[in-house]
């Protein structure tokens, strides 16, 4: 008796594209993993951030009952205080982004990498989808932990809010997105500086000083460009409407218009990643 043979259909091989870009992102993610400036850059926004919510919210609880009425009225929202940190955060999280690309130009690992994967935007894909994917992750983690820390110090006077009320919850949220994209804005300026010192000033410069700057710009026209202007606009989706530097433009449209910021600065990067030797 003949033992009877099962055939089985063949499997489809896995797509060539598919099976390198799974590659990269591995790699990315070991890369981003095994490197102490990943961990000593998100240490540090985690105690900026967290830390400025403790120490604005054991300030202020602590000194407002020496306060006048007047004086009382006219403090931003506690929510404010809790989220203030991150815009120091801000750029601990994006000079990460800007070391995950440039330190292999600095090292000249860019071309085994590019060895490995010589298809140029799937290679940025790989850079940035695993940072990206790690920065939310730890970005909402910080937020909503400095949250918290800095309403417990506001309700030792009453003075608390909470996720329920009307932005609250999305705005705790939107300071995670806005790190998120920070880092993702960091990761654009290295791949389009690609020196690790030039790309780092670029990105303090746009996302600090040249805020702080336009705030300066005289009339209308001035108040329009200075909303719409990168970070500021960005930071609109963590700002309850009517409070403390919230703008006309409004939090979801703001985080917006920092993505196509960030945007332009990636399409110009890939180009120029593209043309360029490693």
């Amino acid at each position: 008796m003949t033992a009877g043979t099962t055939e089985h259909a063949p499997t489809p091989p896995t797509p060539r594209r598919q099976t390198v870009l799974l590659h990269a992102l591995r790699s990315e993610w070991t890369k981003l993993w095994t490197v102490r400036s990943t961990y000593w850059t998100l240490l540090a926004a985690a105690v900026i951030m967290i830390g400025y919510a403790a120490l604005l919210g054991g300030t202020i609880s602590s000194t407002v009952d020496s306060m006048s009425a007047e004086e009382r009225a006219s403090l931003p929202s506690p929510l404010f205080f809790s989220l203030v940190g991150t815009q120091l955060a801000q750029l601990a999280v994006a000079v990460l982004g800007v070391l995950v690309i440039s330190s292999e130009y600095r090292t000249g690992m860019i071309r085994s990498s590019l060895v490995a994967v010589p298809q140029r935007l799937r290679f940025l894909v790989a850079k940035i989808v695993p940072y990206t994917l790690v920065i939310l992750v730890l970005s909402e983690i910080m937020a909503f932990a400095s949250f918290f820390v800095g309403q417990a110090f506001f309700a030792r006077q009453d003075m608390d809010v909470a996720l329920s009320e009307p932005g609250v919850l999305r705005a705790v949220i939107g300071a995670g997105l806005f790190l998120t994209a920070s880092g993702v804005f960091g990761i654009a300026i290295g791949a389009l500086v690609r020196n690790v010192a030039g790309s780092i000033a670029i990105t303090v410069g746009a996302m600090l000083v040249l805020p702080a700057v336009l705030g300066f710009l005289p009339n209308d026209w001035g108040d329009k460009v200075n909303n719409y202007f990168l970070t500021n606009a960005g930071e609109q989706i963590m700002r309850l409407d009517g409070s403390m530097a919230a703008t006309e433009v409004g939090p979801w449209a703001g985080y917006g218009v920092f993505w196509i910021w960030i945007a332009v600065v990636l399409v110009v990067a890939a180009a120029l990643l593209h043309k360029r030797d490693a």
